[in-house]
């Protein structure tokens, strides 16, 4: 994978990938200052695939996806396939979801915190646990126009400054989420999920049952679903960057689960395979390969 200097005056970085299973062009980008607590990055992309599948688990940022191309295809746990032709949204999700993938594939992806994403589309969240929406079923008929903006503007940089205007906008207009929620993930995520909710609770005033009814509402899982995945997702970002396979006893150690067999129920549970399996599927610039 072949890196490239910033451009413009974001923070901006572009990588290249080619091999057997696909080439491609991926531009990271972060926000504007004033979106950096609420959008984690921009995620430009262009590629061509030679795959058909790939895994999706679950992760503790909610993506946007606008396509730019031909229909995107996602396989819920379970069930029919579903097609999105501008777009969509996926809310958090406590099991792996499968993204049938294949030929070329441009658009753009937003990763928003859980709160963002509760306030950017002015909705509970609660509603959108392990599903993917239409762009158009959430934003209403302001999603073509969007859409098309952003297509026919002429380079990423164009892009993300008009994704600043437009989330900016909507984030400022949106109804306030209740502080002990959003005081609850802001903790929860410092901390990497490592905070006991009942103490959580009782810190924050209130009942256990509501802050986790209100929490699984307002973001989409509950509190201590949403920490088990926090620290799933610090795992498979330790995997990602090990230069060498890593001793599985000591990952496990480091991020505070019991032993070995406890981390392999997680990855069981949260990815639909071992944390070996894993590994070998993960193909650079592609994600979890599944075929």
């Amino acid at each position: 994978m072949a890196g490239e200097a910033d451009t413009a005056d974001r923070a901006m970085r572009t990588e290249t990938f080619s091999g057997e299973l696909g080439e491609g062009r991926m531009v990271f980008a972060a926000p504007a200052p004033a979106l950096r607590r609420h959008v984690v990055r921009y995620l430009g992309y262009a590629e061509r695939t030679r795959f058909t599948r790939r895994r999706e688990a679950p992760g503790a940022t909610v993506p946007l996806i606008i396509n730019f191309g031909s229909p995107l295809v996602l396989r819920p746990s379970g069930g029919a396939p579903q097609r999105f032709g501008l777009g969509l949204v996926a809310g958090l999700a406590d099991r792996v979801g499968i993204v049938d993938s294949g030929g070329e594939q441009t658009g753009l992806q937003i990763d928003l915190t859980p709160l963002a994403a509760r306030l950017f589309l002015d909705m509970p969240m609660g509603g959108l646990t392990n599903q993917a929406v239409p762009l158009e079923d959430v934003l209403g008929r302001g999603a073509a126009p969007v859409v098309d903006r952003l297509r026919a503007l002429p380079g990423w940089p164009e892009r993300f400054a008009l994704l600043d205007e437009v989330i900016g906008a909507r984030i400022a207009a949106a109804r306030a989420v209740p502080p002990a929620v959003a005081e609850a993930w802001r903790r929860l995520h410092r901390a990497g999920g490592a905070v006991p909710i009942a103490a959580l609770a009782a810190d924050l005033g209130c009942n256990r049952s509501h802050l986790s009814g209100a929490f699984r509402h307002h973001l989409g899982l509950p509190p201590k679903t949403f920490a088990r995945v926090l620290r799933f997702r610090a795992v498979v970002t330790d995997l990602a960057r090990a230069r060498t396979r890593p001793l599985l006893a000591d990952l496990a150690a480091r991020h505070g689960y019991a032993d070995q067999a406890h981390l392999n129920r997680d990855f069981l549970e949260f990815a639909g395979i071992t944390p070996t399996d894993h590994l070998r599927r993960s193909a650079s610039g592609h994600g979890v390969v599944d075929g």
